[in-house]
């Protein structure tokens, strides 16, 4: 009898941005459909855990994961990170975002939120840009992941220096949403 994929409290709490404990007492409380192996571990059909999910209002799973778009912002300028969001909620893109301040808070997040597009200001406190684009491109669980660099400031061999970091675009403060949403979009692989 073959039920499609079956997810481990692991996998499932990975495909719903939460801790696996979360996942079990979902289970304990009948939120969720299991059965347990015969060594006593917890499985999820994919058809359960797709129940789940619509039941629920979480992002939609497909075969290859998470559908919906994960988008990190980093800028230590407030005023910047609210245009941001304003702008990507606003736009026709369906993304999840979060924010970040500055370069640590940027990382932890990176291995969190695990996000498709990150759009990162170079001058950051604690870890710069460039520095975070080099950890990037370093990880083989992150190099895919596509880099919007923006900076307000570009001296000689700057720009030669972010995209050697790994960036794939570089935008430059002041830009308007028409700019960003161009960026974020081919960042996507999306046409606006």
């Amino acid at each position: 009898m073959n039920d499609g994929k079956v997810f481990s409290t692991f996998q499932a709490a990975k495909i719903c941005h939460v801790a696996p404990v979360t996942i079990i007492r979902w289970i304990e409380a009948g939120r969720l459909e299991s059965y347990k192996t015969p060594g006593g571990h917890r499985r999820i059909r994919e058809k359960d855990m797709v129940k789940f999910i619509e039941d629920n209002g979480l992002p939609r799973y497909t075969a290859g994961g998470i559908s919906t778009p994960r988008v990190l912002v980093v800028d230590d300028e407030m005023v910047v990170r609210r245009f941001i969001q304003k702008s990507l909620e606003e736009s026709v893109l369906e993304c999840i975002t979060e924010f970040s301040n500055d370069g640590i808070d940027a990382l932890i997040k990176l291995g969190i939120f695990q996000p498709h597009v990150l759009v990162l200001d170079v001058n950051i406190p604690w870890v710069d840009g460039l520095e975070i684009c080099r950890r990037i491109r370093a990880n083989e669980n992150t190099q895919q992941m596509k880099i919007i660099v923006i900076t307000g400031y570009l001296n000689d061999g700057d720009r030669e220096d972010i995209l050697a970091a790994g960036a794939d675009y570089l935008l430059f403060k002041p830009f308007d949403e028409a700019q960003l949403m161009e960026m974020v979009s081919k960042a996507l692989g999306k046409t606006t």
